[in-house]
């Protein structure tokens, strides 16, 4: 996550300074286990074949199924990706990972031995350089997806040489991790969603926008739609995003859209955007307060319209 004063657009960027040279990596090992990326399919789902379940269900929108999912994880908003497809990952191993090894699930897959390990070979930063450079980035081309152009591409890469401070986190470690036991008798590794965002609130100051920060508006958020867990789903989204929600719970009663309750647009404007950010179809902003007593700068109430959106 990268993040100075707000601006997290390298286009603009004006330079990351200090809080560019303090980062945070977090790394999922592929046998760690997520929640299913289908309501229709009841069963979790590895990490490491995450890509593979989501082009059975549509292969035309695999990719972004697969993007969708792991930001759903971390509940944390991002700006740019870099995917990297089958075939690729053996060149980015070559340069980057010279002694690692693969699993028996096959080539597509690899293994940090240790945190001092991947450490080490992330500091390896001439040949990410060399991955990136003028000469290869014609068959560099083959084997990336990304949103960014291949220039930012090897800007960024530059700028990681100035990372002085890395925060690493081992999503496979035992403190974020539970034993669950699933339908066929196994027991699986599974992330702990609870432990995640305590790390993610815990390294806010390395991402968060920081004009969120300045406004410190109060936000409430309330499910007016009826499906059970919406609230506190919303909830974890804005507190993972650097924002102060100060209670969520249910709506007295359900309403059709979406409102977003601010008294006060102008003076919380940063944090208002990002609260809509949430929402595929733009919610009704009210310069008022709900009918039942709220304390928040913001109040959102989640109306039935995500359903259809669902």
């Amino acid at each position: 996550f990268q993040a100075e004063d707000g601006i997290r657009d390298l286009v603009r960027s004006r330079g990351l300074g200090d809080v560019y040279k303090r980062q945070v990596v977090y790394y999922i090992p592929t046998w760690v286990y997520g929640d299913s990326l289908d309501e229709e399919i009841d069963t979790h789902v590895s990490f490491g074949n995450i890509l593979y379940l989501a082009n059975v269900l549509d292969s035309d929108t695999s990719l972004d199924y697969t993007l969708t999912y792991l930001r759903n994880v971390f509940s944390v908003d991002y700006d740019n990706y870099i995917f990297v497809k089958n075939g690729g990952i053996a060149r980015f191993e070559e340069q980057l990972i010279p002694n690692s090894f693969h699993t028996e699930a096959g080539s597509d897959q690899f293994i940090y031995h240790d945190k001092e390990y991947f450490q080490d070979r992330l500091g390896y930063y001439s040949s990410i350089l060399n991955i990136f450079d003028s000469k290869s980035i014609y068959e560099t081309s083959f084997y990336l997806d990304s949103n960014m152009s291949y220039g930012e591409i090897t800007r960024l890469f530059r700028r990681i040489s100035s990372v002085s401070s890395l925060n690493f986190v081992n999503l496979g470690d035992e403190i974020f991790t539970f034993d669950l036991v699933d339908s066929s008798g196994e027991i699986r590794k599974t992330l702990s969603t609870r432990e995640l965002d305590r790390s993610i609130r815990a390294n806010k100051h390395l991402f968060q926008n920081k004009e969120i920060e300045r406004e410190k508006a109060k936000v409430e958020v309330y499910n007016g739609c009826g499906l059970k867990g919406v609230a506190s789903q919303y909830s974890r989204y804005y507190s993972n995003n650097g924002m102060n929600v100060i209670r969520f719970g249910n709506s007295p009663e359900n309403v059709e859209k979406t409102v977003i309750y601010v008294r006060n647009p102008n003076k919380y404007s940063v944090t208002l955007e990002n609260v809509k950010k949430a929402f595929t179809d733009e919610p009704e902003i009210r310069q008022d307060r709900p009918y039942f007593m709220t304390t928040g700068d913001i109040v959102v109430i989640v109306g039935e319209d995500i359903i259809e959106d669902d």
